[in-house]
């Protein structure tokens, strides 16, 4: 059986714009395990105190890239904590 924190409690799949490929955003790459977060008001709600929008930190655990539309392009990422 697997151990509790490897199952991801949540999962999104978001479609991105490979910024990197244009020029002065070569620094803004994505690639498998680095971590992000992700903001939804619906699921995580709105802090009182700042009234900003909680956020989850994720990792990203999948890349799709479409190479005849790179519009399509979209990456996974999932939440292995608590």
């Amino acid at each position: 059986m697997a151990a509790e924190g490897a199952i991801p409690k949540v999962e999104y799949n978001i479609q991105v714009v490979d910024l990197h490929v244009l020029p002065d955003h070569e620094d803004y790459i994505f690639n498998i395990a680095d971590t992000t977060y992700v903001e939804d008001v619906g699921m995580f709600g709105v802090n009182p105190v700042t009234g900003f929008p909680n956020r989850l930190k994720v990792m990203i655990s999948g890349i799709s890239r479409v190479l005849d539309s790179p519009k399509d392009d979209s990456i996974k990422v999932q939440n292995f904590t608590t």
